[in-house]
């Protein structure tokens, strides 16, 4: 193979036949803070792995996390939760590009009644192909099963949902990129 197929791992038209990025990694977090572990966590471990695979118009991403938090005797129950995120994408030709995604935290053993986190969504990027390959312009819908609050996931505006206890919601994303 051609290492400089790795320049380009989105699938464009007439780049590559096929390529295949496998990743993998780990990482332990220590606490230092006898005061800290009093009601945080002691220690915490991740794994994650992802693939990613192009070919003449197409592109496929996915990638899974595991996260464990262990704490002292009588702080809190130790615990772990997993999570995902998927996205395929088909080139129509040189400019646009529709795809779909799926993102997935799930509750693990974490203590309390949560639900899990799983918002399907779709799209298309437009790509200008002005000076350069690197702007890139995206219309996006997602949509929640759950209510955000119910689930693990912290509340971050970047998502597109917003905390409530009320039902499924949807989203909107428009977005603009600019590369150097």
């Amino acid at each position: 193979g051609s290492r400089s197929r790795w320049d380009d791992m989105v699938g464009r038209p007439g780049r590559h036949s096929f390529g295949v990025l496998l990743g993998a990694s780990v990482g332990h977090q220590i606490r230092r803070s006898e005061e800290a572990m009093k009601t945080d966590p002691k220690d915490g471990t991740q794994i994650n792995a992802d693939v990613s695979m192009q070919g003449n118009r197409y592109h496929f991403f996915a990638a899974y996390s595991r996260t464990w938090k262990t704490f002292k005797p009588g702080v809190s129950q130790n615990f772990w939760r997993d999570g995902m995120y998927t996205t395929f994408t088909y080139w129509l030709n040189k400019e646009w590009m529709p795809y779909a995604r799926f993102d997935y935290v799930g509750a693990g053993t974490q203590p309390g009644n949560f639900k899990n986190y799983a918002a399907p969504g779709i799209g298309i990027s437009y790509y200008p192909f002005l000076f350069n390959n690197k702007n890139r312009f995206s219309l996006e819908y997602n949509y929640l099963h759950n209510p955000l609050s119910q689930t693990t996931v912290a509340p971050d505006g970047q998502l597109g949902f917003v905390p409530t206890t009320f039902g499924p919601q949807s989203s909107i994303r428009l977005q603009a990129q600019f590369g150097f």
